[in-house]
């Protein structure tokens, strides 16, 4: 939260939408969402269903995912492959699925997020360039090809 409220400071126009069910340690987010005094640009929208959520995601001006770990990283391939550029931490398998095109940051450092936020805001062109290559990394990543590969392997194992 403290990388978004340094960030809405040089764009104010800006929102935050949290979607999803309250989860496990929730509460923690909601109070920092008060202490630093956000409530007018935090929007909390609870569970959304599937379409819901490809609609937010289409409408999203970037897909900001700090993640301290992540065992494949669907969520950013959807993210991806709806166009969306995308801002993520540099763990786990992730660096490995977005390749270079995504902005890496240090979950920890919020002042690294609160940088990759102003550097897409603040460069159309950077913006473009994650959305389309993001577009050809998702599709490389189909359920059919997961299927081919798992079968393929299954196969190989005779």
């Amino acid at each position: 939260m403290a990388a978004f409220a340094d960030f809405i400071k040089a764009k104010p126009e800006f929102r935050l939408v949290l979607a999803g069910k309250k989860g496990w340690k929730y509460q923690p987010i909601f109070d920092k969402i008060k202490e630093l005094n956000l409530e007018d640009k935090v929007i909390y929208l609870g569970y959304v269903n599937h379409d819901e959520k490809i609609y937010l995601l289409k409408k999203a001006f970037a897909f900001v995912f700090p993640s301290y770990y992540e065992g494949f990283g669907l969520p950013i391939l959807e993210a991806m492959n709806l166009g969306l550029p995308i801002i993520t931490s540099n763990v786990s398998s992730i660096p490995e699925i977005v390749i270079d095109n995504a902005l890496l940051i240090k979950t920890d450092d919020y002042k690294s997020i609160t940088q990759a936020m102003l550097k897409l805001a603040d460069d159309d062109n950077l913006r473009s360039e994650l959305a389309r290559k993001g577009k050809g990394i998702a599709r490389n990543f189909t359920w059919e090809s997961c299927a081919q590969k798992t079968l393929n392997l299954y196969k190989s194992l005779k």
